[in-house]
C-alpha cells in the first residue's frame, strides 16, 4: 500500500492515462470532467477545452431520446447501487459532438490517486469493438479455410527454419507425412543451390527492409527428386513489433517448369538444325553454281557451233537445256538469299523507306511485264533496319504484284504504312496493295512456305522462294507478314516494322 505522500504527482498520472488506448475520463465530485484523454477526443468528437469543466451528462446522457432507458451512471455516482463495491462496469450510451448516439461498455472506479473525490471512468465502443471481433473471426475463418486448401501448400515456420505447422497439400508436394516435415527445417527440404538467396530474403524480411517476398523455389522431393514451387512469405511480428513467425505458401509449378525447360531445349534443337540447314543450303548452292555454269556455257557452244548440221529438234533440246539451267540458276540464287537474311544480314540503321521503294520500282517498271504498271505512294516513314534487307523485301512483294497481274485492267500498286501502338510498343504496319488477280485465302499461309505457287495459269519464271524470303527478312526485323485477298480482286500484303529508334 502507498502512504498518502506516496501518492504519484497528478501530472505523472495525466501523462500515463493520455497514453491508454482506450477513452478516458475524470470526474470531480459534482460529476464535471477534469480530465479528458486523447482517446476521449477521438470517440467523442469534442476537444479538451470543450467539454472539460462540463457535465459528464453532456457525453453520457441519463435519458436517451423517448427511449425507455434510464443511465445506471448516476446511480453509481450517488453511491445508490454500488453495493459498497469501489468500481462497476456498465452498460451506457454516448453521445458524440455530432448528437450520433452509440453504445459503450464502460468501467468506474473511484480515482483515489487524483487526491480527491473523483471518478475515473475507462469507455471502450462496444459496436466497434463488436465489429473488430467480427472481422477478427472472420479472418481467422478465412485463414482456416485456406491452411486447409488442397491446392496451395501453407506452412508457418519458426524463426530458426523449423516448420511449426504445415498442411496436407505441403505434404503431398513433399512426399512427407505431416509428422515428418514437423521435425526438420526449412532448409533441409530446400535445394543447396537455392539457400544464399533464401537466407538473404529472409534476413530482409527480419529486419524490416521488405514486408513480404515471392520467389520461384526448389525443393527436395522425399524421394530425391526436385519439386519447383512459387513461394509466398510474410513475417508476423508481435504488438511491439518483434518477429514471431514466417508464414509461407507455395504453388506447384513443377509441370510448368519441366514445360518450359522441354520447349526451351526443343528451340535450341530447332535453332541448331536451322543453321546447320542455312549453313547447307549455302554451301550447296554455291557448289551447284560451277556444274550449272559448265552446263549452260557447254551448251551454248553446242547450239553456236552446231546450229546448222542439226535439226528443229535438236535445236528445241538444246533451248530446253538453256531454260532448265537458267529456271535452276535463279533457284539457287533464291535458296541462297533465303540462306543469307539471317547469316548474312547487315547491322541496322535509319533506313528511309520512300527512297527504297521508289528506287526498287525504278528498277522493275523498266521490264517489259510491268509496261503500263502505276505505282502510287504517300510519304513512308524512316524505320530502323538493314537497308539491304529492306530493298530485297519491297523488290519481291512489288515483282509479286507485277507477276500476278491481271492483263484486262492497267496494273495499279499502292505501297502505304499507318502507325500503331501495340502493346505499348510503337510499330508501323505497311501495306502493298494491287489490282491483280487475288488469290483465294485458304492459300494465305501456303504462299508464304518455300517453293509453294498457288496461280499455276501464269508467269512461271518465278522460283517459289520470294515471299518465303519476305516472310524471313520480317521475321528477322521482329514483325510479322501476312495477306488478306479475294480471287479477281487483287492481294494486300501487310507487314510490320519497329518505330525508328533514337
Amino acid at each position: 500500500m502507498l502512504a498518502s505522500n506516496d501518492v504519484p504527482a497528478r501530472s505523472t498520472i495525466e501523462a500515463l492515462v493520455h497514453e491508454l488506448p482506450d477513452a478516458v475520463i475524470v470526474l470531480d465530485a459534482s460529476w464535471h470532467i477534469t480530465l479528458f484523454n486523447v482517446c476521449a477526443e477521438e470517440m467523442f468528437g469534442y476537444a479538451p477545452n470543450e467539454v472539460i469543466g462540463r457535465h459528464i451528462d453532456l457525453l453520457l446522457p441519463d435519458a436517451i431520446g423517448e427511449l425507455p432507458w434510464t443511465s445506471p451512471l448516476l446511480a453509481f455516482l450517488r453511491g445508490e447501487d454500488r453495493m459498497n463495491l469501489p468500481s462497476a462496469r456498465l452498460a451506457l450510451y454516448g453521445q458524440n459532438s455530432e448528437g450520433d448516439i452509440f453504445s459503450v461498455d464502460a468501467s468506474i472506479a473511484r480515482a483515489t490517486a487524483f487526491h480527491g473525490s473523483e471518478f475515473l471512468i475507462v469507455l471502450r465502443n462496444t459496436e466497434t469493438s463488436s465489429r473488430s471481433e467480427g472481422l477478427l473471426r472472420e479472418c481467422e475463418e478465412r485463414f482456416r479455410i485456406a491452411f486447409e486448401s488442397d491446392t496451395i501448400a501453407f506452412a508457418i515456420t519458426e524463426l530458426s527454419g523449423r516448420l511449426r505447422s504445415v498442411n496436407e497439400c505441403l505434404c503431398s508436394l513433399l512426399g512427407y507425412t505431416k509428422e515428418e516435415l514437423l521435425g526438420i527445417s526449412f532448409q533441409a527440404i530446400t535445394l543447396p543451390e537455392d539457400l544464399p538467396s533464401d537466407k538473404a530474403l529472409v534476413q530482409r524480411l527480419v529486419s524490416g527492409e521488405i514486408d513480404r517476398y515471392r520467389v520461384e523455389k526448389r525443393y527436395i522431393h522425399k524421394l530425391g527428386h526436385v519439386v519447383w514451387a512459387v513461394l509466398s512469405v510474410s513475417l508476423v511480428r508481435d504488438s511491439w513489433g518483434a518477429p514471431l513467425y514466417f508464414v509461407a505458401h507455395a504453388t506447384d509449378i513443377t509441370s510448368l517448369k519441366n514445360t518450359q525447360q522441354a520447349l526451351a531445349e526443343h528451340a535450341a534443337e530447332l535453332e541448331r538444325s536451322n543453321a546447320e540447314l542455312e549453313h547447307f543450303a549455302a554451301v550447296a548452292s554455291h557448289d551447284l553454281q560451277a556444274p550449272l555454269r559448265t552446263v549452260a556455257s557447254y551448251t551454248q557452244l553446242l547450239s553456236e557451233r552446231y546450229q546448222s548440221q542439226i535439226d528443229d529438234r535438236a535445236d528445241r533440246w538444246i533451248a530446253f537445256i538453256v531454260s532448265g539451267v537458267d529456271q535452276m540458276k535463279r533457284l539457287i540464287d533464291g535458296l541462297l538469299s533465303l540462306a543469307r537474311v539471317r547469316t548474312e544480314g547487315a547491322e541496322f540503321h535509319t533506313v528511309d523507306t520512300t527512297a527504297i521503294v521508289d528506287a526498287v520500282w525504278m528498277d522493275l517498271s523498266a521490264q517489259p511485264t510491268a509496261r503500263g504498271a502505276q505505282l502510287m505512294h504517300g510519304t513512308l516513314p524512316a524505320v530502323t533496319a538493314d537497308a539491304g534487307q529492306m530493298r530485297q523485301l519491297f523488290a519481291n512483294l512489288l515483282s509479286n504484284a507485277i507477276r500476278y497481274r491481271r492483263f484486262d485492267v492497267p496494273l495499279r500498286i499502292d505501297v502505304s504504312a499507318e502507325q500503331r501502338k501495340v502493346d505499348g510498343r510503337g510499330e508501323w504496319e505497311f501495306t502493298v496493295a494491287d489490282n491483280g488477280i487475288g488469290l483465294d485465302m485458304i492459300h494465305s499461309r501456303r504462299i508464304f512456305e518455300i517453293f509453294q505457287r498457288v496461280a499455276p495459269n501464269v508467269d512461271q519464271s518465278g522460283t517459289g522462294i520470294g515471299l518465303a524470303v519476305c516472310e524471313r527478312i520480317v521475321g528477322r526485323h521482329g514483325g510479322r507478314i501476312w495477306v488478306d485477298a479475294e480471287p479477281g480482286r487483287g492481294a494486300r500484303f501487310h507487314f510490320t516494322l519497329a518505330e525508328e529508334t533514337s
